[in-house]
């Protein structure tokens, strides 16, 4: 515990910023990269804070910590994804209204850093591929999709119709996927 003090330092009081509080210790003054990242991500900020809250992201919340069921059972998980998903598709959306195809594809790609299974973000980087003239990008994303939901066989066939549909109206291919 001392170890963990001297590592948080003071804060602006010259008190430890970890500190007792009867039977429990409270952090004061502590951000944390979700503190960061809420904050910039806001449905009340602007483009600019959307690019930076998304640039933060690095891949799954909690991945590397030993024991993180925890951060399943308390919500922590589900928040962050929701978070991260919500700013993505906004951020995604707003490029993509403004004619930046590529600045599209780069924040639906974020998103799926930390929420590889998300068909809305996998339906952005199929529109943001399309808007860039890039039918490559609607078929790999696609079959990416599919391996994220462990599909086999037909992927048109495993994803929610509205993925499908976006698929049959962007690549002209319908049902026909290529293996």
């Amino acid at each position: 515990l001392s170890a963990s003090a001297g590592r948080l330092g003071s804060a602006p009081d010259g008190r430890p910023r970890l500190r007792r509080d009867g039977e429990r210790h409270r952090l004061v003054d502590v951000r944390t990269d979700w503190s960061v990242v809420r904050t910039l991500a806001a449905p009340s900020g602007d483009l600019e804070r959307w690019r930076a809250a998304l640039s933060l992201v690095r891949g799954r919340p909690f991945t590397g910590l030993r024991e993180a069921s925890w951060t399943r059972v308390e919500g922590h998980e589900a928040e962050i994804e929701h978070t991260l998903t919500e700013c993505a598709l906004r951020t995604s959306a707003a490029l993509l209204g403004e004619g930046d195809p590529g600045g599209a594809a780069w924040a639906a790609e974020q998103g799926l850093k930390a929420v590889p299974w998300d068909e809305r973000l996998h339906r952005a980087l199929m529109r943001a591929g399309a808007a860039a003239g890039n039918l490559g990008q609607v078929e790999s994303t696609l079959r990416h999709l599919a391996l994220a939901l462990e599909i086999e066989g037909d992927p048109l066939g495993g994803v929610h119709p509205e993925t499908a549909r976006l698929y049959g109206q962007l690549s002209g291919r319908g049902r026909s996927v290529p293996g």
